[in-house]
C-alpha cells in the first residue's frame, strides 16, 4: 500500500493551504516512494503545461506518466548505487573524540573568471557542523583557489571562536 489512509490525510484538511504546506501534509499521507512518484507526476504535468503555453505539443497522459516515472527510476537507481558506495567509504572523522575537523576546497576552471570555494566543519563522528560556500569572481590558479578556501575556512573557525591546530607540515 502506497497511501496511508488516516484522518490526518482527509482532503478537506488541505483547503486554503499554500502548495508547500500541501506537500508537507502529503508527506505524512504517502510512503516515500509514492510521494516521489506524485511529485514527479506533478512536475511532468507542470512541464507539459509549459509546452502548451509555449505553443508546443502536449503529451498524452500515459506517455507523460511513463516518462517521468522512468526518469524517477533512473534517479533512484543512481541514488541507491551512490548510497551503496557511500556506505562502503568510511566517513571522514577527526582523529580524536571531541574535536572538529576543517575541510576546505576550491573549484577552478582555467580560463573562466569564476572560482567556487567552500568550507565544511565536521565533528568527531563525521556530522557536518557549519558549512559555507561562495563564488569568487576572478581568474585564479587552482593553488590560489585552495588558499582562498583555506583562508575562508580559518576565518569561519575564528569567527566561531574555535581553537585551531594544524597537523600539516606545509600549509
Amino acid at each position: 500500500m502506497l497511501f496511508l489512509p488516516s484522518p490526518t490525510c482527509a482532503i478537506g484538511r488541505f483547503q486554503g493551504l499554500h502548495c508547500a504546506e500541501v506537500l508537507r501534509g502529503l508527506a505524512v499521507c504517502f510512503l516515500k516512494e509514492a510521494l516521489e512518484a506524485v511529485c514527479m507526476i506533478l512536475w511532468g504535468i507542470w512541464q507539459d503545461r509549459n509546452e502548451v503555453v509555449h505553443k508546443r505539443k502536449s503529451r498524452l497522459a500515459v506517455s507523460l506518466v511513463e516518462g517521468v516515472l522512468n526518469l524517477l527510476k533512473g534517479f533512484q537507481d543512481a541514488r541507491s548505487a551512490l548510497q551503496a558506495a557511500h556506505v562502503a567509504a568510511k566517513a571522514p572523522t577527526s582523529s580524536r573524540a571531541g574535536t572538529l575537523k576543517l575541510n576546505t576546497d576550491a573549484s577552478v576552471k582555467l580560463g573562466v573568471p569564476l572560482c567556487g570555494v567552500g568550507t565544511v566543519i565536521r565533528d568527531d563522528k563525521g556530522w557536518i557542523e557549519p558549512t559555507v560556500s561562495k563564488p569568487l569572481v576572478g581568474n585564479f590558479s587552482p593553488e590560489t583557489g585552495e588558499l582562498i578556501a583555506l583562508r575562508d575556512g580559518l576565518l569561519l573557525a575564528t569567527s566561531l571562536k574555535l581553537k585551531i591546530s594544524c597537523g600539516a607540515r606545509f600549509v
